[in-house]
C-alpha cells in the first residue's frame, strides 16, 4: 500500500503534461501512487499518460466513460485511493521537487488530517502573488474548536493546497460538489470542519498557472451561481453536524470573501443574471439592488445566512 494517493484530473492539457510528469520523476519522495483520472480528452493528454506509465508502475489511469468535470474525476480517484493521505493536483500546475515528501513529513509529524501550504499565482512569465496560509495557532497542530471564528479564514477554500488523511474523507463521506467552478468549496470546508487536527505548513509548494487554458479560474464567470450553491451545501452540512453555530462567524466570514472573489470574474452583462439567481434562489426581494455596488449587495446575501 502506498504511502500517499496523488490524483490528477487530465483534460486536454497535452501543452501542461510533460512539466507535470517531470515533476513526478523529480519527487524526492517514492512511496507513492498517482491516479490520473482522463477526463474524455481529445487531444494527446491520455497518449503522453499512457507512454509514461508504461515506465513507471506508480502511475495509474481511469478514463471517464464520458467528459464530466474536475470534481466527478476527483472523486473517482478517492474511490479508487489506496494511500494513507490523499493529495489533489491540477495538470497544468508547477510542482516544488519536495512537495510530497515536505506533506508527508509534516502530517506524519504531527499526526494532522489535513495539512495546509503555501501556493504562489504564475502567468507563466512571472509570478504574481503568494497565498499565504495564517497562522492557526504557534503550535505544530491545532483543532478546529480552538479557532472556532476563523477556522474557515486560514487560507483560500481550495484543495490543491492541502493534504489530507485519507481515513477523515472516507469516514465522513465528503465528496466534491460537481460544480463548474467552486467545486472543491464544499469539500475542503466539511474537512476543516471534521478534523480533529490541522498542521500549517508555511512554505511554497506549488506554482498555480492563472493563465492556463482549461482552468476553471479561466471561466468562472460564467459560472457566477455556483458559489451560492456551494456554500448553501456547506451550510446545510454544518447545520446536520452540529456545527453551524460554533463556526457560524467564520462561515460568513468565508462566505463574503468567496462572493467578493467571485465577483471579480463576472462579467458586466453576467452582474444582473446574478443579481437575479440571488433574489429567486435566496428568496429576497432584490429589485432595489440592482444598481448598488458589489460591497452592500455581499451584505445582503450574507444576513440571508445570519
Amino acid at each position: 500500500m502506498p504511502k500517499i494517493s496523488v490524483i490528477v484530473p487530465v483534460y486536454n492539457t497535452e501543452k501542461y503534461l510533460p512539466a507535470t510528469l517531470k515533476f513526478i520523476a523529480e519527487q524526492t519522495f517514492s512511496d507513492m501512487e498517482i491516479i490520473f483520472v482522463n477526463d474524455c480528452s481529445t487531444d494527446n493528454s491520455l497518449a503522453l499518460l499512457q507512454e509514461y506509465a508504461s515506465n513507471d508502475k506508480r502511475v495509474k489511469i481511469l478514463n471517464n466513460e464520458k467528459n464530466s468535470g474536475a470534481a466527478i474525476s476527483r472523486n473517482k480517484g478517492i474511490e479508487a485511493a489506496q494511500g494513507e493521505y490523499l493529495l489533489f493536483l491540477d495538470a497544468d500546475d508547477l510542482f516544488e521537487p519536495t512537495l510530497v515528501a515536505d506533506v508527508v513529513a509534516r502530517i506524519e509529524l504531527s499526526g494532522a488530517d489535513i495539512v495546509i501550504f503555501n501556493y504562489d499565482r504564475t502567468n507563466s512569465s512571472k509570478k504574481i502573488n503568494l497565498k499565504k496560509c495564517r497562522k492557526g495557532t504557534s503550535k505544530l497542530y491545532f483543532s478546529p474548536d480552538e479557532i472556532p471564528k476563523r477556522i474557515f479564514n486560514i487560507g483560500p477554500p481550495n484543495a490543491f493546497s492541502k493534504c489530507f488523511k485519507r481515513s477523515l474523507i472516507e469516514n465522513n463521506n465528503i465528496r466534491f460538489q460537481n460544480l463548474k467552478s467552486c467545486n472543491d468549496v464544499y469539500f475542503t470546508i466539511i474537512a476543516l470542519a471534521l478534523a480533529e487536527k490541522i498542521s500549517i505548513l508555511d512554505k511554497v509548494l506549488i506554482h498555480y498557472r492563472t493563465d492556463a487554458q482549461n482552468n476553471i479560474t479561466s471561466k468562472r464567470g460564467s459560472y457566477y451561481e455556483n458559489i451560492i450553491k456551494a456554500m448553501e451545501e456547506v451550510k446545510n452540512a454544518l447545520v446536520k453536524a452540529g456545527k453551524y453555530e460554533k463556526y457560524k462567524k467564520s462561515f460568513i466570514r468565508a462566505f463574503k470573501n468567496s462572493i467578493r472573489y467571485e465577483y471579480k470574474f463576472i462579467s458586466k452583462e453576467n452582474i444582473p443574471l446574478f443579481i437575479d439567481y440571488c433574489k429567486e434562489k435566496l428568496g429576497q426581494d432584490w429589485s432595489i439592488y440592482k444598481t448598488v455596488t458589489y460591497p452592500t449587495l455581499i451584505q445582503k446575501i450574507l444576513r440571508l445566512f445570519e
